[in-house]
């Protein structure tokens, strides 16, 4: 599904011929993820989930690659740092079944009333207009074989920011910015830099729409096709 994942395989290994794998990007749900300013809908899910009006998107399992510590961490210095009080972080999944334990983390206890987790699920129909209205996408992940949380945020088209580790920058590119997933200081600058520049926003949002074009379930299927088609020719 990357070349990353190429790469890993014959790193782990290398008896492996690279010319018997090949590589089919995944795409993002069209039915799922898309661009929807809808006002209503927006009303309903923000009732429905007790959501912010101005909030940071992370969209996650709790597994530990997923690094979700080191953004909260990030957010909480950005906010004290800041003084920013109309930004919440909304981090949803399964971390309702999480141990997170943000007195752990240090989070201050007013930067933590600014961490939103909504206490049911994300239903499927709900995550457009979810991640359409949200101001960024933050996708820290240590590990990923392919990334597909951020291109569904960029066909939905809102900034992104990511790690710059793993097979994240063949996904992204030079669409989102890309950062050390384990540097706060550097973390914490972007989201200053995000929340305070609407032009920037904007930038970013239609270079998102381009990156996201690039990949599509019939170019999957396509790469696919010719491979198989090889194969048998073999």
């Amino acid at each position: 599904i990357s070349e990353f994942s190429k790469n890993d395989i014959l790193n782990y290994d290398s008896s492996i011929n690279p010319d018997s794998i090949f590589v089919a990007p995944l795409a993002a749900s069209p039915s799922l993820f898309y661009i929807n300013k809808n006002k209503e809908e927006w009303e309903h899910a923000k009732k429905k989930y007790a959501l912010p009006e101005n909030y940071f998107l992370a969209v996650s399992s709790n597994d530990k690659r997923k690094n979700i510590p080191h953004l909260i961490k990030s957010f909480n210095k950005f906010l004290l740092q800041t003084k920013q009080n109309n930004i919440s972080l909304l981090l949803i999944g399964n971390y309702k079944f999480s141990n997170l334990d943000l007195d752990v983390l240090g989070i201050d206890k007013a930067v933590q009333k600014k961490i939103i987790i909504p206490e049911i699920f994300i239903d499927n129909a709900d995550l457009s207009v979810i991640y359409s209205n949200a101001l960024c996408f933050y996708f820290m992940s240590l590990y990923e074989g392919f990334g597909l949380p951020a291109l569904e945020a960029m066909q939905c088209g809102i900034p992104v920011v990511a790690s710059d580790t793993s097979s994240i920058p063949e996904v992204v590119e030079d669409a989102g910015i890309l950062i050390s997933p384990v540097d706060e200081d550097q973390l914490c600058s972007v989201m200053e830099k995000i929340s305070s520049d609407a032009d920037l926003r904007n930038r970013m949002s239609k270079k998102s729409i381009l990156q996201s074009e690039k990949f599509s379930w019939k170019a999957c299927a396509s790469i696919y096709n010719e491979s198989f088609k090889k194969m048998l020719a073999q």
